[in-house]
């Protein structure tokens, strides 16, 4: 061993002279020289050991110098010279050239340990300097690169292209036996200051310490615990979470992380993206207590970490994300993060989807063995109420989905109105109940899948205009599951408007497709009956509409008098089929209606 903890292995040339006075046996002189030949120098636990080093070293009985000893370290050529120190130890300066592309293949990489996980990300090579002050058995050690040459596939902040300039500078000060401080400074991007403490088994955690993005490090806490501030244009934390779940442990359990005071421009989180966001928390115990200014998000969240965690939030604000941009990764990633979906306990005065105000939210959730239950969804405002429960079957292969849903509105032109589609229907109320269920994940329906059953009830409205049609009997509840817009040759009979006084139908859906045996329309104009099937997939139809007139017209409309007069109860049957963008209306002949009606 040269020194404690540094030792070397090989073959080499000893040559040595040992002075021993025989009248003064304590005046003994020792001097002589060593010559590395391929030999390999062990640093000590968790770096890197040189290999190959050649070159000589000079010692006495009270020093020992290098002179230009050249090795092989972290991939690349390193020259190691080494100086005596005033009061006694010894300073190591070593300049050279990291190659990553060779670590990665070589057997030296194994001696990083967890540090490995994070050297995979890196690439390329660069040229750095380094000096370890050995005395007293304690080491000091700073580094300094300027990263030219390095490509890192980290997570931004800390990505960066080969021809970026990043800065680095890392110290290491020992401030006694198992303890030091840890200095870090990147580019003006973030600097650190850690204390950390040795425990029994020779591992080092973080006391107490500060982490600044976009300022310069400030002083030690006087608290316990590691603190993280500044600001950040971006942080990704789907791929963060990623990276660091390859680790045992938490990230922040071993970095004893206890509270933040970040703004972030852009996060990305569970594939959704929240913007220009304030982040105050701070952690007690298992539990993080933070409140959340964003775009998206104001109020109150705390999160708790046991087992999949729990989250619980206060907002007034909850605005539905955005999606993350597209990543090629972030799908799988985030399809696997939603199997271990936290507990959920949110609600929100304000809930906003698509820049559609809903109204009131009231979300309880919870992960079971294989599953992950909904128990309360509740969405009111003042026309509706939306009540749903449901299970997702999120580790069965494949997962799925069933959920009970509720929809009551008391006014349904205004609840049409907070979902962006306005003068589609004048007052009514009406509920939608059912059950629907289909294979996949929550972030989307799967229609070729989707099956289930609903019923549908409407009273007192009006449509002001019936040329949209079909779709909009649907449309008022926001499904996909009628066309968009069909024009029916019905002006003799509705004109420019027709109101409702029921509306009533069963549907039924299997793999995909909505079928329907007899939804009925009943108004003082008309009364309409529907069947047939609509396929959610493909947007095609095959439906039968007959639109029987009536006497009691509760409102003049121009040229339906004469007619009604004429033949009152003349029924009109129409078919219609094709897609649901350009579909295809056929009126059904007279002597086939009477056909038919003879036979019923």
């Amino acid at each position: 061993s040269l020194v404690d903890g540094i030792s070397i292995a090989g073959n080499g040339k000893l040559l040595f002279t040992l002075d021993i006075p025989l009248h003064h046996p304590g005046d003994i002189k020792l001097a002589g020289s060593y010559h590395f030949v391929d030999n390999q120098i062990n640093p000590g636990p968790h770096i890197p050991s040189l290999d190959k080093a050649n070159g000589i070293l000079n010692f006495t009985d009270s020093e020992i110098r290098m002179g230009n000893v050249n090795a092989q370290f972290l991939g690349g050529p390193v020259v190691v010279n080494s100086t005596p120190m005033p009061g006694g130890g010894m300073r190591l300066s070593a300049i050279g050239k990291v190659n990553l592309d060779n670590l990665h293949e070589s057997s030296e990489s194994r001696s990083l340990g967890a540090s490995r996980l994070w050297m995979r990300q890196l690439r390329g090579s660069t040229d750095w300097r380094a000096a370890i002050d050995i005395h007293n058995k304690l080491v000091d050690v700073s580094v300094e690169s300027s990263l030219l040459g390095i490509t890192s596939d980290l997570p931004e902040p800390f990505s960066k292209t080969a021809t970026d300039v990043g800065p680095l500078r890392f110290e290491r000060k020992a401030t006694g036996l198992g303890k030091d401080v840890l200095n870090l400074s990147y580019g003006g991007l973030v600097t650190a200051k850690i204390k950390r403490l040795q425990d029994d088994a020779g591992n080092y955690h973080a006391e107490r310490g500060i982490v600044n993005f976009g300022m310069t490090s400030g002083i030690l806490p006087e608290k316990t615990g590691v603190s993280v501030n500044g600001t950040l244009p971006r942080l990704n934390l789907d791929q963060w979470r990623s990276l660091l779940n390859q680790f045992n442990d938490r990230p922040e359990s071993s970095l004893n992380l206890t509270d933040i005071d970040l703004h972030i421009g852009a996060l990305d989180f569970q594939g959704k993206r929240i913007n220009d966001i304030a982040l105050n928390a701070s952690k007690e115990g298992d539990l993080w207590h933070s409140t959340v200014t964003s775009r998206e998000i104001k109020g109150g969240v705390s999160w708790e970490f046991a087992g999949n965690g729990k989250v619980v939030a206060r907002l007034r604000t909850l605005v539905m994300p955005a999606a993350s941009p597209a990543n090629p990764d972030l799908v799988m990633q985030t399809q696997q993060q939603e199997k271990n979906l936290p507990a959920l306990d949110v609600t929100a005065d304000s809930f906003i989807v698509g820049e559609k105000p809903l109204g009131r939210l009231e979300l309880i959730a919870s992960p079971q063995e294989q599953s992950w239950r909904v128990e309360k969804l509740h969405i009111t405002n003042s026309d509706s109420s939306l009540i749903a429960k449901g299970i997702w079957q999120s580790r069965t292969i494949p997962p799925r989905i069933q959920a009970s849903i509720t929809l009551e509105s008391s006014d349904i032109g205004q609840f049409l109105t907070h979902l962006g589609y306005p003068d589609r229907v004048k007052r009514g109320s009406g509920k939608l109940e059912g059950v629907l269920s289909w294979h996949g994940s929550l972030r989307s329906v799967d229609y070729p899948t989707l099956s289930g059953s609903f019923q549908v009830k409407a009273r007192r409205g009006q449509f002001p205009k019936f040329e949209p049609g079909i779709g909009r009997l649907f449309g008022m509840f926001d499904l996909r599951a009628l066309p968009r817009r069909i024009t029916l040759d019905f002006h003799d009979v509705f004109s420019e408007g027709f109101g409702f006084d029921d509306i009533s139908g069963d549907v039924r859906i299997i793999r995909g497709v909505a079928i329907t045996d007899d939804f009925r329309i009943e108004g003082p104009a008309a009364r309409i009956v529907m069947k047939g099937e609509l396929n959610l997939e493909a947007e095609t139809q095959k439906l039968h509409v007959r639109v029987t007139p009536s006497l009691g017209l509760a409102t003049p409309v121009v040229g339906i008098v004469s007619k009604a007069l004429q033949n009152p109860t003349r029924s009109n049957e129409y078919n219609v089929t094709g897609t649901w963008a350009d579909p295809t209306i056929i009126k059904t002949p007279r002597h086939m209606q009477e056909s038919r009606d003879h036979e019923q």
